[in-house]
């Protein structure tokens, strides 16, 4: 089924706000990256510290956790290595799926004696099948394996718990412990995100890509609806500029013009890709 026909069948009508933080996509996309890089470098602080084997990193060398809360001025900003590389467009789902948890808080009406455990219960009544509900079960499912860094680790410029006050009706920007919840919780699950991440990035490749990813999320029973979502919400790559020299051999009929096989990448591969995470949960 398609997202399109998803809204169709949606009985509840579900606040869409995709279109209205359009134009702070980048800035969101870059947000998400900074604050999921964050996460992913503490959890490896923590597996680093049970960690039996010769180190895999050097602090010298590769980027840290360390180096990253370090001050303006004592951060060293050049010739670090990173560790790993999360693909842009899994920063993309990531940021939709923010702008869709907003949504849905929007439907529902919250109290001043709410827990995460209500606000969980209450976005699921309120919204068919959920991302909320399935971003804050992560969290739950995942919180007591944190380690101590990644759980002292945290957004310090408040900048998410900013964009969800502003999410939300008017009424609740006054509540403090409300507003503390929801905000935990969204880095909670950025959080249960890095924690996983870095353990798939720890023993195995160095790269999450966007099919390992999703495959990540079906396996851990998000919908095919909600998957579908996500793929529309993934911008296509620009096409690669071709040099002045290749557009000229192109043109060129003293040149073959047989076309490359395209790169495909194996299927076995992805699915392997997939295995591994899950096999570290």
């Amino acid at each position: 089924m398609s997202y399109y026909d998803y809204k169709k069948l949606n009985s509840t009508p579900r606040v869409l706000i995709v279109d209205a933080m359009a134009d702070d996509s980048k800035t969101l996309e870059i947000k998400v990256k900074t604050l999921l890089d964050l996460f992913i470098y503490a959890a490896m602080d923590d597996i680093q510290a049970d960690w039996n084997g010769a180190p895999k990193f050097s602090d010298h060398v590769n980027q840290s956790y360390q180096n990253l809360i370090k001050s303006k001025e004592q951060k060293i900003t050049s010739g670090l290595i990173g560790r790993f590389t999360v693909q842009t467009e899994v920063h993309q789902q990531v940021a939709f799926l923010f702008t869709q948890l907003i949504a849905e808080l929007r439907n529902v009406h919250f109290t001043e004696h709410e827990t995460a455990v209500t606000i969980r219960e209450k976005v699921a009544d309120a919204n068919v099948e959920c991302f909320a509900d399935f971003m804050m079960g992560l969290h739950a499912d995942h919180k007591d394996q944190f380690g101590a860094v990644l759980k002292s680790a945290g957004d310090t410029t408040q900048w998410f718990r900013g964009k969800i006050v502003g999410g939300l009706p008017s009424i609740y920007a006054t509540q403090q412990v409300l507003m503390a919840i929801l905000s935990a919780e969204f880095e909670g699950f950025l959080k249960a995100l890095g924690w996983l991440i870095a353990k798939f990035l720890w023993y195995n490749k160095q790269t999450v890509s966007k099919d390992v990813f999703m495959g990540w999320l079906a396996q851990q029973k998000m919908s095919q609806n909600f998957l579908d979502m996500l793929e529309l919400h993934v911008r296509a790559r620009p096409p690669k500029k071709v040099g002045v020299k290749k557009a000229a051999a192109a043109t060129d009929p003293a040149v073959e013009s047989a076309a490359p096989a395209p790169v495909v990448t194996p299927v076995a591969e992805v699915d392997a890709g997939i295995a591994d995470l899950l096999n570290l949960v």
